[in-house]
């Protein structure tokens, strides 16, 4: 079961890494927004499907991802203080289908630059310290 965690884990960090890429390249075009939007809801969808992973090796259940959201805080894979913005986090992938308005879309854009990566990146080290 543990292989699967981390197996989970490197998935993620291919995700994340790929959306680092997009963050790193000027967002100029529709289409480089809508890159970096698809490239959030992929790694957030790795990142609740990871949470859910080590829940489950933990002996705990995560049925969804607010599920897997609070069991990765009882696991302290999500620290204390960023726990809302994970809510957050979950609000703005939720309407990320949305994005085809222009206010909603640059402002996932600058959420996802400001303060999304560096949650995926906290708690990426967490989990690969945790269970590599």
């Amino acid at each position: 079961m543990k292989d699967k965690v981390v197996i989970s884990i490197k998935n993620y960090e291919k995700a994340y890494s790929q959306l680092e890429a997009y963050l790193k390249e000027p967002v100029v075009t529709d289409r480089d927004r809508s890159g970096v939007i698809q490239a959030f809801e992929f790694t957030y969808e790795v990142a609740w499907k990871t949470f859910k992973k080590a829940a489950e090796y933990e002996g705990k259940e995560a049925s969804s991802p607010r599920d897997s959201l609070k069991q990765a805080y009882i696991l302290n894979i999500i620290e204390n203080d960023e726990e809302q913005e994970w809510i957050n986090m979950l609000k703005h992938r939720n309407i990320t289908s949305h994005t085809y308005k222009e206010d909603l879309a640059l402002m996932i854009l600058d959420v996802v630059e400001s303060k999304y990566r560096h949650l995926f990146a906290s708690s990426l080290k967490r989990l690969k310290d945790r269970y590599e």
